[in-house]
């Protein structure tokens, strides 16, 4: 088993030579979808594309991941097996009361991995127009990552200490138990291969205000029927929900 094809089956004969055709690949690499931000016809592309000329069998977390591959390799003639993440219900499941408002406030959470494909400045902007309004509201905030510093910055200058605080990261005991007590999650990402931690939340009972994103989190809120929470397409929607 290969878990995620590059560098690995950077040479496919190689690799075939020293361990046979019986090679299973694991993917679930949002990066196909921008095709690795790659020129396409160069020499960069087609070494990245050439992990496929075997044409192995490939299992993905989702449909939208294993049409993103096949735009990025259009040789391949793979077959994909769709296998979803799993959420650990051990750890991750509903409270065992009626949840209720925080503190006579709002309570949110986010996690992610801040890159800027996760749009974080969507919901700080929205928290600034909120926090204008006087409205009694917390957004918390879990992960490291890019941004971090920034969104720091964006609400010391912007005074919303008061309405924004930063968890750091957290284990996934602690996410849980955080998802437990706020009322919502948000969930601004602009693509998704299938979002966990929107998976993670739900098994917790806790309804997400997400964007109308792409990928493998619009199937998964597809599995629940879409009753799963707001949707939302732009900062104003985001005000409303």
């Amino acid at each position: 088993h290969v878990h995620i094809a590059w560098p690995i089956l950077r040479f496919p004969r190689v690799f075939s030579l020293l361990f046979g055709n019986q090679i299973l690949i694991g993917e679930h690499w949002s990066a196909y979808h921008s095709s690795f931000n790659l020129k396409p016809n160069t020499r960069a592309m087609r070494n990245m594309q050439s992990m496929f000329s075997l044409n192995l069998p490939i299992t993905v977390v989702s449909k939208a991941l294993a049409m993103d591959i096949k735009k990025f390799a259009p040789q391949i003639s793979s077959t994909f097996h769709i296998i979803p993440n799993i959420v650990d219900s051990n750890i991750f499941f509903p409270p065992n009361h009626h949840r209720k408002p925080t503190r006579n406030m709002t309570e949110f959470l986010m996690v992610a991995n801040w890159a800027p494909i996760k749009l974080p400045f969507l919901v700080l902007n929205a928290a600034k127009e909120l926090a204008h309004k006087s409205i009694a509201f917390r957004v918390n905030i879990v992960g490291e990552g890019a941004q971090i510093s920034a969104m720091r910055e964006f609400t010391v200058k912007n005074n919303l200490e008061g309405h924004i605080s930063f968890l750091g990261s957290l284990d996934s005991p602690h996410i849980a138990m955080k998802m437990r007590e706020v009322d919502a999650f948000l969930h601004p990402s602009a693509y998704e291969t299938f979002s966990l931690v929107c998976a993670e939340a739900l098994c917790c009972g806790l309804p997400i205000l997400y964007q109308n994103l792409e990928g493998g989190g619009k199937e998964l809120c597809e599995v629940f029927d879409n009753k799963v929470g707001e949707i939302f397409n732009d900062q104003n929607d985001l005000e409303k929900a």
